[in-house]
């Protein structure tokens, strides 16, 4: 998410505002369950079902991910995103469930309130994360359409800090998702997971230069047991990235550059304490263009993430619209640690 005194965006968007939150339901194969899933927003849903779905929406939290409100400042977030996949990857990178297409749409609402008291250079700050999601799912020739309220997340406590320069930034904390969406296990498309997650978070931004910064994101999921179907994804870990400039400084309020992210599950997937598919563990791997606009203590977002050497996750690009505004103090002023640009 970021969150520059200026402009930030939560972005994870690990288990996302982010992946603002999004998830599917369970693909009933004969008397199996083939959970083919994909990923969201903010909380970032499974598409389809449990294989290939993570809770925390991977991509979402890489823009000023470092940087959180300023002290007494009520600031919120939303993360639109749109996520297109014609195929889903099996073990080897091939197509692995004929005739797959999902195409999903969430929009995540992230309030943060950084809590007045500021003990040095540390700050705290609490916040939630409320997804909407539509899944339009189709899997050979049965096809559901589904929309609905998404897995709530909450981040309770975020510790954040920077130097005195004000050129570096890092946050991190505990956050849980809260399985609060629409769930079936008989239903192909669902908006929430029915499980809990864990997911700790590490962030940080570097601003090396007044027209120069680069951000990074890492968050560990950790996932609790779907009772209906008492399947528990395996943990996982992703790390998201960007890197932005100001190529001209008449407009600093234009900040071009690239964004992308790495994403590994580590441990297996597991079916009544047993191993699913020999773990069927995901992975895969994203890189975009990204443009950031700033005026004031206002910002808005686009990035686009092309997915490429997915294993076990549906694999398609995401397109995000990110947008933050203070909901208390000016629009208009300006931060207190951005320098003036270089000329």
């Amino acid at each position: 998410m970021w969150a520059r005194p200026k402009v930030k965006f939560y972005g994870r968007r690990r288990r996302t505002a982010a992946d603002c939150a999004v998830q599917a339901g369970n693909v009933q194969l004969g008397r199996s369950v083939l959970a083919v899933a994909a990923a969201g927003v903010l909380h970032g849903p499974a598409l389809a079902s449990e294989l290939g779905g993570s809770s925390y929406p991977i991509g979402v939290n890489n823009v000023l991910s470092g940087i959180l409100p300023p002290p007494g400042e009520f600031r919120f977030y939303n993360y639109y995103q749109n996520y297109s996949s014609n195929e889903f990857a099996g073990p080897n990178g091939n197509s692995r469930i004929p005739g797959y297409q999902l195409n999903l749409n969430v929009d995540a609402l992230r309030p943060l309130y950084t809590w007045a008291p500021q003990f040095g250079a540390f700050t705290i700050t609490s916040g939630i994360v409320i997804p909407i999601v539509n899944v339009d799912l189709k899997v050979g020739a049965r096809h559901e359409v589904l929309t609905g309220l998404g897995d709530i997340g909450l981040q309770p406590l975020l510790i954040g800090w920077k130097n005195a320069a004000g050129t570096l930034f890092i946050n991190g904390g505990p956050n849980v998702y809260l399985p609060t969406g629409k769930y079936d296990a008989n239903r192909l498309a669902n908006t929430g997971r029915n499980s809990f997650a864990f997911w700790p978070t590490l962030n940080v931004t570097w601003m090396p230069s007044p027209r120069l910064e680069a951000s990074a994101g890492s968050v560990l999921e950790f996932n609790a047991r779907n009772p209906a179907t008492r399947y528990r994804t395996g943990d996982e870990f992703d790390t998201e990235f960007e890197v932005t400039g100001v190529p001209l400084a008449e407009y600093r309020w234009l900040h071009i550059g690239l964004n992308g992210y790495v994403y590994r599950q580590f441990s297996d997937d597991r079916v009544n304490g047993a191993d699913y598919l020999n773990g069927d563990r995901g992975s895969t791997n994203a890189i975009g263009p990204i443009v950031r606009c700033e005026f004031g203590r206002v910002g808005i977002v686009f990035k686009y993430q092309h997915e490429f050497d997915v294993r076990n996750r549906p694999t398609g690009d995401r397109l995000w619209v990110q947008f933050t505004v203070p909901l208390n103090g000016r629009l208009s002023a300006a931060p207190s640690f951005a320098p003036p640009v270089e000329k």
